[in-house]
């Protein structure tokens, strides 16, 4: 396996389940974390670093979720160290074709790539050569 994990932050039971499937085809992480918001997955990060576990090398970000959405995590997420952040990929993923969003997203360092949903294998193989170097 390539990654040590991996965060899946999602709302929608289909979406997770389609997602999970394509990382295990790209053979990237044998298990993934699941965040239902963006709440639940800073809490997970945060718990996890002061466990002294590493954060997630890679989170796949769902935008519309309930609570807290993945602009409002985006926000959370910076708070934390940069330390704490400088080997995280955050993929923003997004079932909405508004292109304010995609916009959006360019001008927030924090995320590396915007991709539309569900995420495929074929998706996970160009993060996986992209970031990873693989």
């Amino acid at each position: 396996m390539l990654l040590k994990s991996v965060l899946l932050v999602e709302d929608h039971p289909s979406i997770i389940f389609l997602t999970k499937l394509a990382i295990k085809e790209s053979q990237m992480v044998d298990d993934v974390a699941e965040a239902l918001n963006g709440e639940e997955a800073i809490n997970y990060i945060q718990k996890q670093l002061a466990s002294g576990a590493e954060p997630p090398s890679l989170i796949l970000l769902d935008i519309n979720m309930p609570r807290m959405n993945g602009w409002e995590f985006l926000e959370a997420y910076k708070l934390l160290s940069e330390a704490d952040r400088q080997n995280t990929i955050i993929v923003m993923l997004t079932s909405s074709m508004n292109p304010d969003d995609e916009a959006r997203a360019a001008t927030i360092p924090l995320v590396n790539l915007y991709r539309q949903k569900p995420i495929t294998t074929e998706m996970m193989e160009e993060i996986k050569e992209r970031f990873f170097k693989v």
